[in-house]
């Protein structure tokens, strides 16, 4: 509804509130588009946009290019996707382990279940050793032609293979487990040659996790890898002694940064304003992945609080109490926003498993 158009100018909301109309005519693209194994030429073309991940500003290496393809061809690929998907599934053909791009999973249920792992292993005295690799635009690096051949290993049917090619090439704590954990390095090693995609060292880290890990030296095609005490994993940072003050210090910060900046752009905000303002850019850094980092120490949960509290501090509200002017904005306290996030997770995974 709200993504950008691509070259082709339909917009979302065109396609949203005209679907009925355009539902039967879009059709009987997709399915000549797939009969064919053609596409449209604008599906082929995308604006790139650059956006910056961090450094500086001056060098281009520090811009992610982002493609802004035709709106109307994702909706095809979704469909082909969501139905790909089902047959991998149905053929137990994806690995339970696997939460890339998989429905019912995301970078949460990843984390949850891999430091419900980690906790276990720290409060029984076991060391951990955790690996972060990194391949180098892993995304732009594959090859197309080794993927194609991979779905007809999959068998799936040759229109399928056909759209697909169109469409891409147009756009433990012992010495044993140690030498088991360096014996899967090398397996990825291999098979990132195999697939022609290569490692970013300087991204790639170990984590020493316990008091009594012996700090094994892992290797990446012969190269020692370098020890990290905090790492951001799926955007949230793990430290070695399982705590989540960095985090959370972290999570203020930048909320706190994008707050002054509203702030300062402004001379007057209204209510409204105000709450639309802060939902979208500052409320998320301090809610994403709440379910994995949820605070107990009174400290760290007042210190959250208080970004929230500094925020509604409008003129029009000024005066008023806390409590008052999360009534009158109609916000919840982020303590209760986490809480009703664990449980919502806890019914999520409860469903999972019944």
């Amino acid at each position: 509804m709200y993504k950008s158009v691509g070259p082709d100018n339909v917009h979302p909301k065109s396609l949203k509130e005209c679907s009925e109309s355009l539902s039967s005519f879009l059709a009987i693209i997709f399915v000549k588009s797939f009969i064919t194994g053609s596409i449209p030429k604008l599906w082929s073309c995308a604006n790139v946009v650059p956006l910056f991940k961090k450094g500086n500003k001056l060098d281009p290496t520090n811009y992610r290019p982002v493609s802004l393809t035709s709106i109307v061809g994702k909706v095809m690929e979704r469909i082909i996707k969501d139905h790909m998907m089902v047959f991998l599934i149905e053929n137990n053909l994806i690995s339970k382990e696997r939460y890339g791009f998989v429905n019912n999973k995301s970078c949460i249920t990843n984390l949850l279940e891999t430091l419900d792992l980690i906790t276990q292993a720290y409060e029984e005295d076991i060391s951990v050793d955790v690996l972060f690799l990194d391949f180098k635009k892993a995304f732009d690096s594959v090859s197309h032609s080794k993927l194609v051949k991979k779905l007809i290993r999959l068998e799936f049917v040759s229109s399928l293979l056909n759209w697909y090619d169109t469409k891409v090439i147009s756009t433990n704590h012992c010495y044993d487990g140690n030498k088991i954990l360096q014996e899967d390095i090398n397996k990825l090693v291999k098979w990132s040659e195999d697939w022609l995609i290569t490692f970013n060292e300087s991204k790639c880290k170990v984590m020493y996790i316990g008091k009594k890990n012996i700090r094994y030296e892992y290797k990446l095609n012969n190269s020692v890898l370098t020890e990290t005490m905090i790492e951001n994993d799926l955007g949230i940072f793990i430290s070695n002694n399982l705590e989540w003050k960095y985090h959370i210090n972290s999570a203020i910060g930048e909320a706190n940064r994008k707050l002054g900046m509203i702030k300062n752009s402004f001379e007057y905000l209204d209510e409204f304003s105000l709450k639309l303002l802060y939902k979208s850019l500052v409320r998320p850094h301090l809610e994403f992945g709440a379910t994995v980092w949820s605070p107990f120490w009174k400290k760290d949960i007042d210190n959250l609080e208080i970004v929230q509290h500094r925020a509604t501090r409008i003129e029009s509200l000024r005066w008023k109490s806390y409590k008052e002017r999360l009534k009158i904005l109609e916000l919840p306290t982020l303590f209760d926003r986490r809480r009703r996030g664990d449980l919502i997770q806890i019914n999520e995974f409860s469903i999972s498993i019944g």
